[in-house]
């Protein structure tokens, strides 16, 4: 019926939300990392090949970081959230009009 695959759908838009959330967690805390201070050569030798790649990698991206804040995945999940509000209502409008036939 139209209430499963509403109710299906949802689910699934909540798992998705989800799982944005936890990769926005994980992205905020690689930002904040502070690279070693260590300046012996092993140290700066690891820091020449990329141990700080998380962070440059963001900005090559395209995202731009304030205070250790992604925006660009902070929208990706408003994004999701308001497609999930908009394809629940047109479901319901698509019931709607189904049950008034």
């Amino acid at each position: 019926t139209c209430d499963d695959s509403i109710t299906k759908e949802n689910e699934e838009l909540k798992k998705v939300v989800e799982r944005l959330t936890r990769e926005l967690t994980q992205l905020k805390g690689k930002c904040n990392a502070q690279p070693s201070q260590d300046n012996r050569k092993d140290m700066v030798k690891k820091l020449e090949k990329g141990s700080t790649d998380a962070c440059i990698k963001l900005h090559l991206e395209g995202y731009k970081s304030n205070n250790g804040k992604v925006k660009g995945q902070a929208r990706n999940v408003q994004s999701v959230q308001n497609a999930a509000t908009m394809i629940k209502a047109v479901r319901v409008q698509e019931c709607g009009s189904a049950a008034s036939r």
